[in-house]
């Protein structure tokens, strides 16, 4: 049964200070949203069916759909057969908010890669135990093509951040997936490195090839190796070519929504 405005206003999931209305009431529509398994596409009730089910007003009802589109949980499609309909949050929502809050806390550039140094090595091992055929041949087609895209550093930069999001994805941890593609598009999207010049694109070409052939083997210690050696020779080339951005701090911005 749904919670009327008064149980809504007071009810603080065990917390004593009360949360705002409109906040609650987003929570609420989120655990059914959850709980009902509705999938991207799916319509939630008019305005007219929520305002009765949940008695609030329309202002704070507007508000908490307002959060929710915000957040990419909901898009809210205008017209008469418009109205409230089921998205999928993506790790840019994510990216965004940590970028946010990094920029708020004047985290510099060099933080987002010393993390991923540090996250990626690990996963890539995970990834040698768990990685199937299927997303074997995937990342195989993925080094062909960045092979073929050398002297397009463009669609180079994109098939990069992909291999990469490709092995935190056969690791088989989804709370990693979401974090480590959050760094690939605070750092990636925003930064001059990334630009790689021809020699530097050959180079990590022939690193990607490295990890591939460890996730081949499923050698957790030779994929461990070759992620942190190219992690750290991803960082030096940054820390070389590009100090004064690594030491300024993360920027957030439209880009990551």
């Amino acid at each position: 049964m749904a919670e009327t405005a008064s149980e809504l206003e007071h009810r603080a999931d065990g917390v004593d200070r009360p949360k705002k209305i409109a906040m609650i009431l987003a929570e609420r529509i989120v655990h059914q949203i959850a709980a009902d398994d509705l999938k991207p596409g799916a319509k939630l009730p008019p305005e007219r069916e929520m305002l009765a089910e949940f008695g609030v007003g329309r202002g704070t009802l507007r508000e908490a759909l307002r959060f929710l589109e915000l957040q990419g949980v909901i898009a809210l499609r205008p017209g008469p057969k418009g109205g409230p309909v089921v998205a999928s949050p993506s790790d840019r929502q994510l990216a965004s908010t940590l970028a946010l809050l990094l920029e708020m806390d004047h985290t510099p550039y060099a933080d987002i890669l010393s993390a991923r140094v540090t996250l990626e090595p690990v996963l890539a091992a995970q990834a040698a135990e768990r990685i199937t055929d299927a997303q074997l041949a995937v990342l195989q087609d993925e080094c062909d093509q960045m092979r073929a895209t050398l002297d397009r550093p463009e669609l180079f930069a994109e098939q990069h951040h992909r291999f990469h999001r490709l092995i935190v994805e056969a690791s088989g941890n989804h709370v990693f997936l979401l974090v480590m593609s959050s760094l690939h598009w605070i750092a990636d999207g925003s930064v001059p490195w990334t630009a790689f010049p021809a020699r530097e694109r050959k180079a990590v070409s022939a690193r990607h090839d490295q990890i591939l052939q460890a996730l081949r083997d499923h050698d957790p210690d030779a994929a461990y190796q070759a992620m942190l050696e190219h992690d750290r020779k991803y960082e030096r080339y940054a820390t070389k070519t590009h100090p004064d951005a690594l030491k300024a701090p993360v920027r957030w911005g439209s880009r990551l929504t």
